[in-house]
């Protein structure tokens, strides 16, 4: 277990340990797959974690203590109100990158 996200579960109010853990993985899974990263359904019932803005609360709140880390153009804004998270997670989603993205990553 990471002592910093324990940390983060010891004052109200907080999710549960294993959602930022399931988030700081998710992230950083994400982050890898992009060339960006540094040397499950029951989300929603079990880790009472209901909309996007969730997501980006603890994604800050991993910021915080360390376990991930943000460019100047990372906001909590980016999260808010994305999706419908529960129907995402029950219908499955998939991740695209756009034209402006690949540009990006690719350096050109």
């Amino acid at each position: 277990m990471d002592p910093r996200i324990i940390e983060l579960t010891r004052e109200p109010p907080h999710f549960a340990y294993e959602a930022y853990e399931f988030v700081s993985d998710a992230v950083t899974f994400t982050q890898k797959r992009l060339g960006r990263a540094r040397p499950t359904s029951s989300l929603v019932r079990r880790y009472h974690c209901r909309k996007t803005d969730d997501v980006g609360r603890m994604v800050f709140e991993l910021i915080g203590v360390g376990c991930l880390s943000k460019s100047d153009r990372d906001s909590p804004d980016d999260f808010r109100d994305l999706f419908d998270l529960h129907q995402a997670l029950a219908d499955g989603f998939e991740l695209t990158l756009d034209e402006r993205t690949a540009v990006r990553r690719g350096g050109v």
